[in-house]
C-alpha cells in the first residue's frame, strides 16, 4: 500500500507524463544532456545493465581514484541547460547511490535559467547525500548511507550576514529537509519526487513502497526565480566542503563507486507544468546605470552609500575636466604621468587567468560560501569580475583551466587578497 502525507499540497491531480528520460539506449542522448565533469578530468560516463537489478538499464556516474593532473578523483555530470527545461509540474527520480562512506556527494538538482548568477537564478536540490556528520546530528546522527535530503536555495537579504556576501538563503538551515531511511541505502533504487507548483513546492522519497515528505511543510514559492524554468543536472562529487573529506586523503568510500539514475519523468501537476527545449534564457532587461543623477533606472550603484570608489597611484593620476552628462556630478580622472602604473574602480576585484582555452574561478569571501564561476574568455585572458565588496574583506582564490598543450585541467594553489 502507498502511503501518502500531504501537508499543504492536498490531493495534488498527477496528471499525464509530458518527458521522460529512461535512460534505456546504449549512450547518452545529447541532443538531452551535456556531459561534464566539474575540472576536467576523465568523464566516467555510460549506460549499464544494473548488476543489483537484472533487467534495468541506468545511467552509471562512476567515481574512481585516478591522477588526472593535479587531480586525485575522476567522476561525472551530466546537464540539460539549453537543451531540456521544466516550469512546474512533479518531477520524478530514481536513482541509487553506492556506499558513501566519507567523502561521495551524490546529488539530483535544477538551476533556474535565470540571467542573473547564483544564488538569485535559484537552486532547487531534489536530493543529495553524504553530508558531514554535523549537518546529520539533528536528525539523531543516522548512518551516512541512510540519510538523505532536500533543499532549496534562493537569494533573499535577510541572508546578507558577514562570511555569507553572496546571501544564499537554505531553507535547509531553518525546515527539516531529510528523511533517515531504516534501512542502508546503497545500492538499492529509491524514488524521489518534487511536486512543484507558482505558489508551492514539495518534496518526497518513495521507499520499499511508502512515501514520506523530506520538508515538515510545503515552501512557498516567495522567490520569482522559483517561477522560472528549470534545467536538471545529475552528478556525484567527490570530497568538498558538503562532506567530511576536505582533502583526498579524508576521502574513505570504497571506489571505484557507481550511481546509478533509472530514469527521469515528468509529469503535470494540478493542470501545471511544461517542458521546455532549447535555450530559454532570456536576457534582463530595463536601464541599469553605475551612476546616474537623473535618467531613471532599474537599479544603480551611487558612491558612498551602496558603492566605494578608489583611486590608486595618485602620482601617475588626478581629477579629470570632463563636464557631466546629465545633472551636475560626474567621476572623471586623468592620466598625468604616461609609462607609470594607475588604475580606479569601485568595490569589484577582477580576477583573472591568462589562458586561451576554458577557465573557472573558485573564489570565498570572508570565508563563506565558495562561489564556482566560469569565466569570460576574451583572447588569450579568461576574467570574471566579483562584486559586492567592501575594504577589508578577504578574497580566497584558485583557478581550474584547461592546458590544450597536454590536453588535461590544472588546478592552480590557493590564494588570497585583502580588499583596500
Amino acid at each position: 500500500m502507498l502511503v501518502i502525507c500531504l501537508t499543504r499540497l492536498t490531493s495534488p491531480a498527477i496528471g499525464q507524463l509530458i518527458w521522460s528520460e529512461e535512460f534505456n539506449g546504449t549512450t547518452l542522448d545529447a541532443g538531452r544532456w551535456t556531459a561534464t565533469e566539474g575540472n576536467g578530468c576523465q568523464i566516467n560516463l555510460s549506460i549499464v545493465d544494473v548488476p543489483f537489478e537484472p533487467g534495468t538499464r541506468a545511467l552509471a556516474i562512476r567515481a574512481q581514484r585516478q591522477t588526472v593532473g593535479s587531480n586525485a578523483f575522476t567522476s561525472g555530470k551530466i546537464d540539460s541547460k539549453g537543451k531540456v527545461q521544466v516550469q512546474y509540474g512533479m518531477i520524478e527520480i530514481r536513482l541509487a547511490t553506492p556506499d558513501l562512506a566519507t567523502g561521495l556527494w551524490p546529488a539530483a538538482w535544477m538551476l533556474g535559467v535565470s540571467p542573473q548568477t547564483w544564488p538569485r537564478n535559484g537552486e532547487i536540490d531534489i536530493m543529495e547525500m553524504g553530508h558531514r556528520a554535523s549537518s546529520r546530528a539533528a536528525a539523531g546522527n543516522p548512518g551516512i548511507n541512510n540519510y538523505t535530503g532536500s533543499n532549496v536555495i534562493t537569494w533573499q537579504q535577510a541572508a546578507c550576514v558577514p562570511g555569507n556576501e553572496s546571501c544564499a538563503a537554505s531553507t535547509a538551515w531553518q525546515t527539516k529537509s531529510w528523511y533517515v531511511a531504516p534501512t542502508s541505502l546503497a545500492n538499492r533504487f529509491v524514488t524521489y519526487r518534487l511536486y512543484w507548483l507558482d505558489t508551492e513546492m514539495r518534496f518526497s522519497i518513495a521507499d520499499n513502497g511508502v512515501e514520506r515528505n523530506m520538508y515538515d511543510g510545503p515552501l512557498a514559492a516567495n522567490s520569482t526565480a522559483l517561477q522560472a524554468p528549470f534545467y536538471l543536472l545529475l552528478n556525484m562529487a567527490v570530497g568538498g566542503n558538503f562532506t567530511d573529506a576536505a582533502t583526498a586523503a579524508q576521502v574513505t568510500a570504497p571506489l571505484p563507486a557507481t550511481m546509478h539514475v533509472d530514469y527521469v519523468r515528468v509529469y503535470q501537476l494540478d493542470g501545471k507544468g511544461t517542458v521546455k527545449l532549447g535555450n530559454q534564457t532570456l536576457p534582463e532587461t530595463g536601464k541599469f546605470g553605475v551612476f546616474t543623477d537623473n535618467t531613471v533606472v532599474n537599479n544603480k550603484l551611487v558612491a558612498g552609500v551602496s558603492s566605494d570608489i578608489f583611486l590608486w597611484n595618485g602620482a601617475s593620476s588626478g581629477a579629470g575636466n570632463l563636464p557631466p552628462y546629465e545633472g551636475s556630478n560626474v567621476i572623471a580622472w586623468a592620466y598625468t604621468a604616461p609609462g607609470q602604473w594607475f588604475g580606479g574602480g569601485g568595490t569589484t576585484l577582477q580576477l583573472v587567468a591568462n589562458t586561451g582555452s576554458w577557465a573557472d574561478v573558485h573564489y570565498t569571501v570572508n570565508n563563506g560560501t565558495q562561489q564556482n564561476v566560469r569565466m569570460r574568455l576574451n583572447g588569450s585572458t579568461n576574467t570574471y569580475d566579483a562584486g559586492g565588496l567592501k575594504i577589508g574583506d578577504v578574497v580566497r582564490y584558485s583557478f581550474t583551466y584547461w592546458d590544450t598543450a597536454r590536453n588535461f585541467a590544472v588546478d592552480t594553489a590557493q590564494q588570497s587578497y585583502t580588499m583596500k
